[in-house]
């Protein structure tokens, strides 16, 4: 008869998301998991296979969590483009106003130095590039980007996510919700601008 597995798998994927999403891949060393895990080594291993692959999972769990509720609210077509957008960008202000510093678990991997593991990192621009569709999405439910040429709308959606990626990181390092308000405040400046079609 099998031994019945010693923790819940859903609960350690979520808590090893939390402390990836807070120290980085890289700064999150094996006993520092199996320490919040509360598990053997030998019960990680046979769980999970490695530290990379139980990153994978935990942007799996991301995705499902964070990223599709936030495209699915940039494609909600009973608010306005404009309040799809607002929602969104500032949603980074709002996290920093409750004392959450952890950033975006996407952006803060994306700009860890010195990473660039293939595997990871198609899953991270998968998953961004997905932030990027939805912001289209949104755009082109507003008066200023309704009508305008595919191009630049879409050219307007990766600056969104240049910007949101930003926000989320100097979320991280310290900057005050002010700062991050104003940047917010111009970033949607650019809806109020003469319609470009």
């Amino acid at each position: 008869m099998a031994r019945p597995r010693e923790f819940d798998l859903s609960d350690a994927i979520d808590t090893a998301m939390r402390l990836f999403w807070r120290n980085g891949y890289a700064g999150t060393g094996l006993q520092e998991l199996l320490d919040a895990l509360g598990i053997t080594r030998g019960s990680f291993y046979k769980a999970f296979g490695s530290k990379k692959q139980l990153f994978l999972k935990t942007l799996d769990h991301y995705d499902s969590t964070i990223v599709t509720p936030a495209t699915q609210l940039l494609s909600d077509e009973s608010l306005t483009g404009e309040e799809r957008l607002t929602r969104a960008l500032q949603s980074g202000v709002l996290q920093l106003l409750r004392g959450e510093k952890s950033g975006c678990l996407l952006c803060n991997t994306a700009a860890e130095p010195d990473f660039c593991d293939q595997q990871i990192s198609e899953k991270v621009t998968e998953q961004l590039d997905r932030i990027t569709h939805a912001f289209a999405t949104a755009l082109k439910g507003t008066k200023r980007f309704g009508q305008a040429k595919l191009q630049v709308v879409d050219d307007e959606a990766r600056a969104m996510t240049l910007s949101y990626v930003g926000l989320r990181i100097l979320s991280r390092g310290g900057r005050s919700a002010d700062t991050l308000q104003a940047a917010v405040n111009r970033q949607l400046s650019i809806l109020k601008s003469p319609i470009e079609k």
